[in-house]
């Protein structure tokens, strides 16, 4: 202010302080399981306040993809990112970022790590067979899941044991379908072998199984 024998004229600033924004609480690593929802929480600071969008990274893509809301993605209005049916196909990274006006940082970006397993469905059901003793004869089975299934056989209510000569049992896994095959082999067949053969698929969210 300033003042004289005329009077006193008074004058104001104001002072803006621009703050680089911060992501203040980051996203976290999420597991779920097709086809259940998943969350992404993230929470940023600076001056003006950020505005946060989304991204993500697929597993084996070397492009990120924008997000926005629309299908199964919502941007809700806390800036959280919704994914309203999971599938295993949205496995990769998650990337929130935070941007605001401020020229020399204008943006920042935190990650995290999006795992969804598969609970093991049978989609290659043993086939019935009828057999002549003694020949030989094949059940074959197949199934997905994610972490890969284990896949055992079973003939009644005993589980075959592959050490047995005549028995032989050839598995092969295809991870990059997550995908596993069972080939079982019974030579010279006898009237004992006659029943019901089981294949029976598990991993650490479920289990299915099937019959012949």
């Amino acid at each position: 202010s300033a003042s004289n024998e005329h009077g006193t004229v008074a004058a104001t600033a104001m002072l803006a302080v621009q703050v680089p924004p911060t992501v203040s609480s980051p996203p976290t690593a999420q597991t779920t399981v097709e086809p259940d929802m998943t969350i992404f929480k993230c929470v940023a600071s600076g001056q003006p306040m950020p505005t946060i969008s989304w991204k993500r990274r697929l597993t084996g893509s070397p492009t990120d993809e924008q997000l926005t809301s629309g299908g199964k993605f919502f941007i809700q209005a806390d800036n959280s990112l919704l994914i309203t049916e999971t599938v295993y196909e949205d496995t990769g990274t998650y990337i929130c970022v935070a941007s605001n006006d401020l020229a020399e940082i204008r943006m920042v970006e935190s990650s995290a790590q999006l795992t969804v397993n598969v609970r093991p469905n049978i989609m290659t059901s043993p086939q019935n067979v009828t057999v002549v003793f003694p020949n030989n004869f094949t059940l074959q089975c197949e199934a997905n899941g994610f972490p890969l299934p284990s896949l055992a056989w079973q003939h009644g209510r005993e589980s075959i044991v592959t050490s047995e000569p005549k028995l032989n049992v050839q598995s092969n896994q295809f991870p990059s379908d997550i995908r596993v095959t069972s080939t079982l082999l019974v030579r010279r067949s006898i009237f004992g072998d006659r029943g019901v053969y089981k294949c029976v698929v598990n991993n650490l969210v479920g289990q299915d199984e099937a019959d012949a």
